[in-house]
């Protein structure tokens, strides 16, 4: 590990030039110095094969001290896997609005309207306010269930949906944190379908009369 370099009374001495410049303060810490003599902390770190640099704001009202600890946690985030431009935790309407974001450029229009449609009527109102990864397969087979009792074409496309938020949060290290590292979070989904499954003979298979299925929200 590279040492630190700089000090408060070097960060105080250093002049402005012609152009901005970047002074190293190591572990890819930096301070940039405007042509107007402002100074501003940076920190770079690779996530995923990009480099992400991110503003920790101006000198003095950041302190040398605040930017070296901020820069360590956006390291930490890395080095367990998270991307350090994500917040520390997302709720799943958070992660759903990434996940379509993310996706809307490789859709067509069709296939894109259809996915926000199945978020906002079902999935959000499910789930929109837990944390991906608190979402247990238990509560997933008790959204999904009824739809494959009475909708299974809704059903199947609710769980393919589902399936690749989750894993868009498992690969974005949103998941991690819940606790389930002997598992990957992204097979949730799955699980949840295999036990809707055993419930049933066929997935177009209705309940009795007397116990008449809830109707899908």
């Amino acid at each position: 590990m590279a040492s630190e370099l700089l000090t408060t009374a070097a960060v105080k001495a250093l002049e402005p030039k012609e152009k901005r410049y970047l002074v190293n303060d190591g572990n890819r810490l930096y301070l940039s110095i405007a042509p107007s003599g402002s100074k501003r902390w940076l920190s770079r770190v690779d996530f995923q094969g990009h480099t992400i640099e991110t503003a920790l704001g101006p000198w003095p009202e950041v302190s040398l001290d605040d930017a070296r600890r901020r820069h360590r946690e956006l390291r930490a985030l890395v080095r367990e896997g998270r991307d350090p431009r994500l917040p520390a935790s997302m709720s799943f309407a958070e992660l759903w609005q990434d996940w379509i974001d993310t996706k809307t450029p490789e859709w067509g229009a069709t296939h894109a309207f259809q996915n926000r449609r199945l978020g906002e009527l079902y999935l959000l109102p499910a789930f929109g306010r837990a944390e991906p990864g608190k979402i247990t397969p238990l509560a997933i087979r008790n959204m999904l269930l009824p739809f494959f009792r009475t909708k299974p074409a809704t059903g199947r496309k609710l769980l393919s949906a589902l399936s690749q938020v989750l894993r868009h949060g498992a690969v974005l290290g949103l998941l991690s944190s819940a606790g389930r590292a002997e598992e990957e979070p992204e097979t949730h989904a799955l699980r949840a379908f295999l036990q809707v499954l055993m419930l049933m003979r066929t997935p177009t298979q209705r309940l009795p009369s007397s116990q008449p299925a809830p109707s899908p929200p």
